[in-house]
């Protein structure tokens, strides 16, 4: 059974933290205990934090999002439709300005980054200051997508499975 635990130390640096894990299986009676310690890293405040990632396919469709925490508010089809909207308007009305597009939109202490491959882009929505190797991360990941699902993804009909 997967458990998640939440920090939160009170300054940067490495933190020692042990977890100890005790837990009986079904139809046995024995006891099992399993002890660990390491270190985490804290950063510094001023970092940032990756809140949702979606893959969307170059003529909007979703194609996958994940995200720190569940929200009901957000509806991910109408959203990676916007984003798409958006850059076409962008790209449209400053054609001859540019060739990469949209790279990011910023909105309070929120950002939405945007890198692309030829059958989709990735949009990572941060909060805090980025780091400026993030976007490399990103091409890395669409690399990947691109190198297992490209063939598929040229003549996808939008069908998740």
């Amino acid at each position: 059974m997967p458990v998640r635990m939440g920090v939160k130390p009170k300054s940067a640096g490495a933190i020692p933290m042990s977890v100890g894990v005790s837990y009986q299986r079904l139809f046995d009676e024995n006891r099992y205990e399993v002890q660990e310690r390491k270190q985490i890293k804290v950063e510094p405040e001023a970092t940032y934090l990756v809140e949702d990632v979606f893959l969307i396919h170059s003529d909007g469709r979703l194609i996958a999002h994940h995200s720190r925490k569940f929200r009901e508010e957000i509806d991910e089809d109408i959203f990676s439709g916007m984003l798409t909207v958006v850059q076409d308007f962008v790209k449209d009305s400053f054609r001859a300005r540019t060739k990469t597009g949209m790279k990011r939109l910023d909105f309070g202490d929120s950002k939405i980054l945007i890198e692309r491959s030829p059958h989709t882009f990735l949009a990572a929505v941060v909060v805090g200051q980025e780091p400026k190797l993030l976007p490399l991360y990103m091409l890395q990941v669409l690399k990947e997508v691109e190198d297992r699902y490209g063939n598929v993804l040229e003549k996808w009909t939008g069908l998740v499975h």
